[in-house]
């Protein structure tokens, strides 16, 4: 066998190791109704049906999409994700191993990548920002293939590429509301043209590299909004790819943030006083008057409160949501088209007022970041330093897996949409119990109800015992069993003292002694992940693996910088380091200014990047090495 055929027979060993581990992982149920249920719920819909409501347009559908066509593929969702990321790792190994002509590192990326623990933790949740980390990949493997094959005639292999790099980063810039970041790289790359335009400008050279590195991304991004826009008007009269996006709301949001009434507390744009002001200024704004400080408004203070230093306001990363919910409760959402011409409307107004010198207006850059820059300029160090050490350092208590809490009616559309392979988590426990008549016996369930079953018939092997026979099933394994007197007298035991075939004491309370329950039967459910043991042991090793990879950046960084190299790797190095830059960028002004951006979930999309940066950085020192010891 040669060596080729060795290292194919390993990886796909390696393919086959890893999808062992995690074959038994299912999307996690969770009431989340603006993140992980609101695409479920989306592709359950089959995106553009079901009613109109003030959710049905917060998010960009791609994800949603992705569900709903591997659902009608019959492929559970969690293991679709896993299939395509191993495609797209594979690719983007086999594109770095053609660009580098360097074999082991090429195998190492693919090792690093597929096995990372915080790919497949958060591969368990149902987020955007799994679809687009396999987009990235794909779309990094594909390019660097371009530029690989720039040199070829037509061919299966660049054609391939070309589809997977125009498509994935169309899909990639619409998966995501913060996809404009993508524009940072390939700008750069743009400008990299103008400085090498003889090899990019040239009519000999604009169908090898122009046009597919430049043009097709940037035509796929834009016929992919525009559809997605279409098909938004075409069903519900709103020209937007998702209403947060709409014209009319986004100028609404943006001349409430630009009502100026001095220094704002952090974590708040828009304040009560603001709001007061934008009442009195804006008649159509005043319809939501009401709402705001009544029930409703109160409730999202509520939510807010364990966030913000200033009692009474409502954050800015929940200010959106309760404007919109106000808004639904005042009749604004009974369509699309009336809550984008309300929103319309209030920001005609309050700029009329801004005119007017009625209200004092401030520059605002965007909705999503305050404007009061001198408030958060101070945290924003400290917020980038918490970012990038979710990628230089991802130890394990960074991310913790939630727990599953849908209620039953979103478990049943989970279990739809997702193809859920597990079942739900269930408790019976039959037998008898030594106890006064009329009591009854329960297992607790979700949201600490307990599930009451009345005794039965008096047991005749046993004298003054009853048998009994109760099940739980939910999302939540049941910890004990309870027992209820005809007074209200409560008693229990844990699940885990109990065993078939033995009795066990009651805790007596009160006059209530000498109650034992006698088990005939218990069993358990409780889903085991294969992979858990595995994750945890290898936790620590990628703390390692990422010093490594970042110090091999860092140092592969000044190398180039210092020997001025403009080969095609070091091209590709400052291209990642850009895209990565911007993301981290990003969020840490999200973060210091709004809501909380320093999370895995928000970093995940740059994993690849990262790594792919890392061992060029890797190839570049090793190269140094050598050429020293040759010396």
């Amino acid at each position: 066998m040669t060596r080729k055929r060795i290292l194919w027979a390993v990886l796909l060993l390696l393919m086959a190791f890893r999808l062992y581990l995690t074959g038994n992982r299912d999307i996690l149920a969770l009431n989340a109704p603006h993140d992980e249920f609101w695409y479920v719920d989306t592709a359950f819909n089959h995106i553009w049906r079901g009613s109109y409501s003030e959710m049905k347009l917060i998010h960009l559908p791609t994800y949603a999409v992705w569900l709903m066509g591997v659902d009608l593929l019959g492929i559970p969702a969690r293991l679709a994700i896993d299939l395509a990321w191993l495609v797209a790792c594979g690719y983007l190994a086999y594109a770095l191993r053609r660009l580098t002509q360097v074999t082991w590192t090429a195998v190492a990326l693919f090792i690093f990548l597929t096995f990372h623990p915080y790919i497949i933790r958060i591969f368990d949740r149902a987020l955007a920002e799994t679809l687009l980390t396999v987009l990235s990949t794909a779309v990094l493997a594909a390019g660097m293939e371009l530029w690989n094959r720039r040199q070829e005639g037509p061919s299966a292999a660049r054609r391939c590429a070309m589809v997977v790099y125009g498509v994935g980063f169309g899909t990639a810039y619409h998966t995501r509301s913060e996809g404009a970041v993508l524009l940072v790289p390939l700008g750069l790359l743009a400008l990299w043209s103008l400085v090498d335009r003889w090899n990019w400008w040239l009519q000999a050279s604009r169908h090898s590299l122009l046009i597919p590195l430049l043009g097709l991304p940037l035509l796929a991004t834009v016929l992919l909004g525009l559809g997605f826009s279409a098909a938004n008007y075409a069903k519900w009269g709103i020209w937007a790819s998702q209403e947060l996006d709409a014209p009319g709301y986004k100028s609404a949001m943006t001349a409430l943030n630009s009502i100026d009434t001095g220094p704002t507390p952090k974590q708040i744009t828009v304040t009560q006083e603001m709001l007061g002001l934008g009442f009195q200024a804006s008649p159509t704004l005043r319809e939501l008057q009401p709402a705001m400080t009544g029930a409703t408004g109160q409730q999202w203070v509520a939510i807010a409160s364990p966030y913000v230093s200033v009692k009474g306001e409502i954050a800015n990363g929940w200010f959106y949501w309760a404007l919109r919910d106000v808004a639904a409760r005042s009749g604004w959402h009974a369509s699309a088209a009336l809550a984008e011409r309300k929103y319309a409307a209030v920001a005609a107004e309050l700029q009329q007022a801004f005119a007017d010198g009625r209200l004092k207006k401030r520059f605002v850059l965007s909705s999503f970041i305050d404007p009061d820059i001198k408030k958060w300029a101070p945290d924003l160090p400290a917020s980038l330093r918490r970012i990038l050490l979710l990628i230089i350092r991802p130890a394990a208590e960074n991310l913790e897996t939630p727990t599953e809490n849908a209620s039953p009616a979103q478990f049943s559309q989970y279990v739809a949409v997702t193809g859920r392979r597990g079942p739900a988590l269930a408790a019976t426990v039959g037998g008898w119990v030594v106890a006064p008549a009329g009591s009854q016996v329960g297992l607790d369930a979700e949201g600490g109800a307990i599930l009451w079953q009345k005794l039965m018939a008096p047991r005749s092997d046993v004298p003054g015992a009853y048998g009994f026979l109760v099940s739980a099933q939910g999302l939540k394994v049941p910890t004990a069993l309870h027992l209820q007197t005809s007074d209200g007298t409560d008693l229990s035991v844990m699940l885990s003292s109990l065993q078939a075939g033995r009795v066990t004491e009651l805790t007596p309370t009160g006059s209530y002694a000498g109650l034992r329950v006698g088990v005939d039967r218990l069993e358990v459910t409780e889903l085991r992940q294969r992979g858990e043991r595995f994750l945890k042991r290898i936790g620590e090793w990628y703390v390692g693996w990422h010093y490594l990879l970042f110090a091999t950046s860092v140092i592969g960084s000044a190398i180039w910088l210092v020997r001025r190299n403009q080969s095609a790797e070091s091209m590709v190095f400052i291209l990642l380091v850009a895209a990565i830059l911007a993301r981290v960028g990003l969020f840490a002004i999200l973060d210091a200014s709004s809501w909380s951006g320093s999370q895995p979930r928000y970093m995940l999309p740059i994993f690849p990047l990262a790594g792919v940066a890392g061992f060029l950085g890797l190839i570049g020192l090793s190269r140094l090495l050598a050429r020293m010891l040759r010396r």
